[in-house]
């Protein structure tokens, strides 16, 4: 399609009456030229607007225009405004479509007979919405990227990693090549998995241990920490006794 208007201005009306008013009846016509705005922000349909219509009362001819140009402008506008330029075809038959139905069309004094648009897009401005699409496009496969991602991780914290047994467990299923070699393996994979278990009774007095200690202040950490030490070596195991930290909640240097 050529284009209507080489530069972008609003209200660049024609008045284009298709019948000479001074002689004609009581029937007119009008042609303008007009920018629309898209749903896309600062990006315009270029609109090329006929009408016409017939006076049934008194009122004037420029009077009349503005009535019916307001109606069609009304209608056509809004629609235009919630499409995109990268659909100018689909958005000028829709807006042709909606006006022929509402035809003939009474608008106070005046009967409108008939009323087309016709939209066109300059190449500059679809480059632009181009652009715009593909940039949201990416926008919403890196969101989906990094959704992806976070809930990996964290599967990886709160299944894969929460055990010894979890984690080989894992690393077996996505390694197709990998094997157990023997009885004993298995046998000792599912004692482990036994062990970390929720239900274990160690694991339960872990947890328990855990939670009194980090309702303790520090000073009464280092103390009960302390104790334990104490506890150990006096059951003869130095070693296990030198393994517990000095302080809750650091590692060991």
């Amino acid at each position: 399609m050529s284009r209507m208007i080489s530069r972008r201005q609003r209200r660049i009306a024609q008045d284009a009456v298709i019948k000479d008013p001074a002689r004609a009846s009581r029937k007119w016509g009008y042609e303008f030229r007009d920018l629309w705005q898209s749903r896309d922000s600062e990006l315009h349909f270029q609109a090329y607007v006929r009408i016409e219509w017939e006076v049934l009362g008194n009122l004037a001819g420029g009077d009349s225009r503005v009535a019916v140009s307001t109606w069609t402008q009304l209608i056509a506008e809004k629609m235009a405004r919630e499409a995109t330029v990268l659909r100018r075809e689909a958005t000028e038959n829709a807006i042709n479509h909606d006006l022929a139905i509402r035809l003939p069309h009474e608008e106070g004094s005046v009967r409108v007979l008939r009323a087309s648009v016709t939209l066109d897009v300059e190449e500059g401005v679809l480059e632009q919405a181009r652009r715009r699409l593909d940039m949201r496009r990416q926008l919403e496969l890196d969101n989906l990227t990094r959704q992806q991602s976070s809930a990996q991780v964290a599967f990886m914290r709160e299944e894969i990693l929460r055990d010894p047994v979890n984690a080989r467990l894992h690393w077996l299923l996505s390694s197709p090549t990998s094997k157990i070699a023997d009885e004993e393996t298995w046998l000792n994979l599912v004692g482990q998995a036994s062990m970390w278990s929720n239900d274990s009774r160690w694991v339960h007095v872990a947890r328990l241990m855990e939670k009194f200690l980090s309702g303790l202040s520090a000073e009464n950490r280092r103390d009960l920490l302390g104790v334990l030490k104490k506890v150990f070596a006096g059951y003869g195991e130095e070693d296990l006794a030198a393994e517990i930290p000095d302080e809750w909640g650091l590692d060991k240097e």
